[in-house]
């Protein structure tokens, strides 16, 4: 059985992040894809890019960044 992973502190640009909900400083890190096809009539500017998103592991406020 393949082990469970386990939250983690981030350090963004040199700064440890805390949630901004509620101030947690644990997180789960996912890397995410966004299609460019489905969010295309948005004009977002983001699509067809990837993204750390940082969840916290108290309150599950997910946290985006550019990867």
């Amino acid at each position: 059985m393949p082990e469970k992973r386990q939250p983690e502190t981030a350090v963004i640009n040199g700064r440890e992040l805390s949630c901004q909900f509620c101030g947690n400083t644990t997180f789960w890190r996912q890397e995410v894809l966004i299609d460019p096809d489905r969010y295309a009539e948005y004009s977002l500017g983001w699509s067809d890019a990837k993204y750390n998103a940082f969840i916290c592991s108290s309150c599950n406020h997910v946290h985006w960044f550019l990867a």
